[in-house]
């Protein structure tokens, strides 16, 4: 009997030091997450408890946390915060802004914050993000509702799909000009946000990414991004918020949409009355071309004519109403209507002619040929009635016609060498082909 109790003693003193002692032990993630059956392992830094994971680089990803994020657990950098790690409940749940105060700062080793990791930390006022950081989860820093102020650093292209949705306190964000992508509502419901500087090199801005965002009445760029349906300029019910307006810094830049609700409530909205008087302050249409198409411009019943541009190498007008686009650039050209208004068509063509082997094909720089045999590539982007010029080599040559829009390339001598095939008269595709 004694034995059996000296036994159970032990046991139990074995487990409660297994439990309360500072050395590692598995520990399950609280339950009103999907993360509920992952196990991180618990350790207690300054005090307080981390549960973390170690990654196949010997640096940590911390599971869940409280009140700081630290730059390493015991002795392994700390690299990842996992989704969910220190994310709180909603707003009307006891205690659910109790993790941080103030300033929030990322550690500099930190790579990747995973999705809704901070989202209802509403004592954040103020969030730095390293230099190094590349990747923001989607809902990272949702419902941060006292969050007035973040940067983003240069190592991050993209803003995640709603990385700040709700924080209507968020007045300030800094961008930089490496940020190619702003992300699907990731701004939205930023009922305060005043200043966000536009990068140079922004691409892409998601729908609805500055929706509900009242505050905000001038967006400044100099880049061509592609706005995508209600990004700028709408509160609920898809009203326009009053005031609102575009600068575009760079004379040659145009703003590319997606549709026709990026500043309009509805489909029946004139598109030169909102784009044209409303927004520009003048009479501009951006619409982005493709090299090689043939375009006419039309309001209501109307086309455009007498059209005339200086940027006669990205361009051709014919008859006074058709542009030909040729290669690659940025345009503006001019016209009238019959009441006589001036009319300014902004344009974008990104791409430049190119050879594939089909549509949806990729785009083709080097090709292989059978020594006496041909291979046919498609050129795409020709204007139809500019003849092709073509440069052969002792390896092999072009036999295609001038005007043909598919490029047939026969082998002639093994090795290799480059042909070069000027397309529209003003741009030149250069083919490396390996006769074998």
């Amino acid at each position: 009997m004694k034995r059996a109790i000296t036994l159970f003693v032990l046991i139990i003193s074995l487990l409660t030091q297994s439990v309360f002692s500072a050395s590692a032990y598995n520990y399950r993630l609280y339950e009103d997450d999907k993360n509920t059956y992952e196990y991180g392992t618990y350790t207690t830094i300054n005090g307080y408890g981390f549960k973390y994971r170690l990654l196949n680089d010997n640096t940590a990803a911390i599971c869940h946390g409280k009140y700081f994020v630290p730059d390493e657990i015991e002795g392994h950098p700390v690299s990842r915060i996992d989704d969910y790690a220190f994310a709180m409940m909603p707003k009307d749940e006891p205690d659910y802004n109790e993790l941080f105060t103030d300033k929030l700062i990322i550690p500099k080793t930190v790579k990747y914050i995973g999705e809704e990791a901070f989202r209802y930390n509403s004592s954040i006022t103020s969030l730095v993000l390293p230099e190094g950081l590349v990747y923001l989860g989607k809902n990272a820093f949702k419902s941060c509702y006292k969050l007035r102020e973040v940067s983003i650093p240069s190592t991050m292209d993209e803003i995640s799909e709603k990385a700040f949705l709700n924080c209507p306190e968020l007045e300030t964000v800094s961008l930089t000009d490496c940020t190619r992508k702003i992300g699907k509502k990731a701004f939205y419901g930023c009922s305060n946000l005043k200043k966000i500087n536009m990068p140079r090199g922004l691409s892409s801005i998601g729908e609805k990414a500055f929706y509900n965002c009242p505050s905000m009445k001038t967006f400044s760029f100099f880049s061509n991004p592609n706005v995508n349906d209600y990004a700028l300029g709408f509160c609920d019910d898809n009203e326009k918020i009053p005031g609102f307006k575009i600068v575009m810094n760079n004379p040659d830049a145009a703003l590319l949409l997606s549709g026709l609700r990026w500043y309009c409530s509805t489909h029946n909205v004139a598109y030169e009355e909102w784009f044209g008087k409303k927004l520009l302050n003048k009479q501009a249409i951006p619409i982005e071309l493709v090299p090689g198409l043939r375009a006419r411009y039309k309001i209501g019943n109307e086309y455009i004519k007498n059209l005339k541009s200086k940027n006669t190498k990205v361009i051709m007008i014919t008859n006074n109403s058709v542009i030909n686009c040729l290669k690659s650039g940025y345009i503006h050209v001019t016209g009238t209507m019959s009441t006589g208004n001036v009319i300014t068509i902004a344009t974008n063509i990104p791409d430049n002619p190119s050879l594939r082997k089909g549509l949806y094909k990729k785009e083709i720089t080097s090709v292989k040929v059978k020594l006496s045999k041909s291979v046919k590539l498609r050129l795409y982007g020709k204007v139809g009635s500019i003849p092709n010029k073509y440069t052969s080599t002792k390896c092999a040559k072009i036999t295609s016609k001038k005007n043909a829009s598919t490029i047939k390339i026969r082998g002639i001598k093994k090795g290799s060498s480059t042909l070069k095939i000027t397309v529209n008269g003003v741009y030149t595709i250069k083919l490396r082909v390996k006769v074998v």
